[in-house]
């Protein structure tokens, strides 16, 4: 039995893992925001993927996850440290929809505990939060 129960959990993870890498890295329906304004739609579906460009843009992006209720994946873009002083709070936003994973990629070093105080979820909320380093050369 604890096999079956274990052999679930690795394949519900690597379709977790597989869902994730093509909403993240895949072309999707999407929603550019910049400066606080939508700077760019992409595709002709509903979107599924919202892109954050800066911090200064958080509260247009909680109206349009409210309004955007389908959007699977929030991608943010870090551009400095001081960036992580702007707190992305979705610990009460019941307008999330189906939000499954938030995607935060950074200009610099980033730690768990960092992204733990950066984006604050309700507990059970499900969404799982990655984060990725990309140092520019």
């Amino acid at each position: 039995m604890a096999k079956t129960s274990n052999s679930k959990k690795a394949n519900s993870n690597n379709s977790d893992r597989t869902d994730f890498h093509k909403l993240a890295l895949g072309l999707q329906p999407s929603i550019y925001i910049e400066n606080n304004s939508i700077k760019k739609l992409y595709g002709h579906k509903k979107p599924l993927k919202i892109v954050c460009m800066d911090v200064n843009s958080f509260s247009l992006l909680l109206q349009t996850i409210s309004s955007h209720r389908n959007v699977d994946i929030l991608e943010i873009n870090l551009k400095t440290q001081n960036d992580l002083n702007t707190n992305l709070d979705l610990s009460d936003n019941e307008e999330i929809g189906h939000l499954k994973y938030i995607y935060v990629k950074s200009n610099f070093k980033i730690t768990e505990a960092q992204m733990k105080n950066f984006i604050m979820l309700s507990p059970g909320s499900g969404i799982r939060v990655f984060y990725k380093t990309e140092i520019p050369s």
